[in-house]
């Protein structure tokens, strides 16, 4: 059944790798709708405040990373993976609170530059 699956989606020229990518999007998404829920109902923070707090987290990641031991670079990934999901908090909480502003695109697009520098 998966060969056919594979080849019948080949043929209509779509990758495996590109359902999968398409697979985590969407979950990506759905975990940061909840969470952005989540802290609109019990917090007062804002979206920007997530986005600056992320390049902090990014910093912590490329020092865990330059250490380069074996705890550490495992450490690094799972931040790694845990700022991934969170990168789209800012933007659904944005969202949620109706606060899409020119400036919170800025520094969101601005901020995720640099994550990708530091790391």
């Amino acid at each position: 059944m998966k060969k056919f699956l594979q080849f019948s989606l080949e043929q209509k020229g779509i990758k495996q790798q590109d359902l999968e990518a398409a697979f985590i999007k969407r979950l990506k998404g759905f975990i940061a709708v909840k969470i952005a829920q989540f802290l609109h109902r019990y917090t007062s923070i804002t979206p920007n405040q997530i986005t600056v707090f992320l390049v902090f987290v990014a910093l912590a990641i490329a020092y865990l990373f330059s250490q380069a031991t074996y705890k550490t670079v495992v450490f690094g990934g799972i931040l790694t993976y845990l700022r991934f999901m969170f990168d789209a908090v800012d933007g659904s909480l944005a969202r949620i609170k109706e606060s899409n502003n020119g400036f919170g695109r800025w520094l969101d697009h601005t901020t995720d530059e640099l994550s990708r520098i530091l790391m």
